[in-house]
């Protein structure tokens, strides 16, 4: 009995020690979460150039560095590995200022490192050699298919093995402004497979003319002239207008 008692006091005495002793200990101290968010523009030929980068702090501590030595940003392109050599300070892309505290934008104009959409980029905030962030932005520019809202064809009829100034016209709308292409086939009036319209996306007038000579059915068929429409991200559109060949 006086052993058990003797045994609960020396475990309660223990207990009483180690309660102490780590009490007084300092606690950790909460870390904050260093987050920020990237967002990129394009711009250039066919609107595929990387043209910028923005990247905004949202939270954590603020970064502070005057050289690339104490902060950095580091812009790595997958498909032009070399193209951005050398990181970027702080001050280069917070107009002058060495401190990015949270809710600021860093921004940096990258159309002179000739980076074309589709690619990965990996985005990487060091300060003092420790990596405050990293992560990997896809670049790809998202195309809509080209849009017919106008298209004329003249004559829309015609007599049969008759020559005829053939006329064809396509107003279009294209998600890029430049590199796109209309192109018109006309394999089944017997003329070349395929003859470009003249145009710009600009305008977003297309046109054709040219002599043709109908088909010779053996009574009143409608014929179709194909109109494509194809983007430089390979977005195509297709249109059929109809000619009659009448007997």
């Amino acid at each position: 009995m006086v052993a058990t008692i003797l045994l609960l006091g020396m475990t309660i005495t223990m207990f009483a020690s180690i309660f102490v002793f780590t009490a007084k200990n300092p606690r950790a101290q909460p870390q904050t979460l260093t987050q920020f968010t990237v967002a990129l523009a394009y711009g250039g030929s066919g609107g595929l150039q990387v043209t910028a980068i923005s990247i905004t702090h949202l939270s954590g501590q603020v970064i502070t560095g005057s050289s690339v030595s104490q902060a950095a940003v580091y812009v790595a392109s997958l498909k032009h590995p070399s193209a951005i050599p050398s990181p970027f300070t702080l001050a280069a892309g917070l107009s002058g200022s060495d401190d990015w505290d949270f809710g600021q934008t860093w921004t940096m104009n990258l159309s002179s490192y000739s980076i074309t959409s589709p690619d990965n980029l990996t985005v990487s905030v060091i300060s003092n050699d420790l990596l405050e962030y990293r992560t990997t932005v896809v670049a790809v520019v998202q195309s809509t298919a080209p849009v017919f809202y106008q298209v004329s064809l003249l004559p829309d009829s015609i007599g049969p093995k008759t020559t005829y100034a053939f006329n064809a016209s396509a107003r279009l709308t294209f998600a890029s402004s430049s590199g796109d292409t209309v192109s018109v086939n006309l394999t089944e009036l017997g003329g070349s497979s395929s003859v470009a319209l003249v145009g710009s996306g600009g305008s977003g007038l297309y046109y054709y003319s040219g002599s043709l000579t109908s088909p010779n059915p053996s009574g009143a068929t409608t014929y179709y002239i194909f109109l494509t429409a194809k983007d430089p991200n390979g977005q195509k559109s297709m249109y059929a207008v109809p000619l009659l060949v009448t007997s």
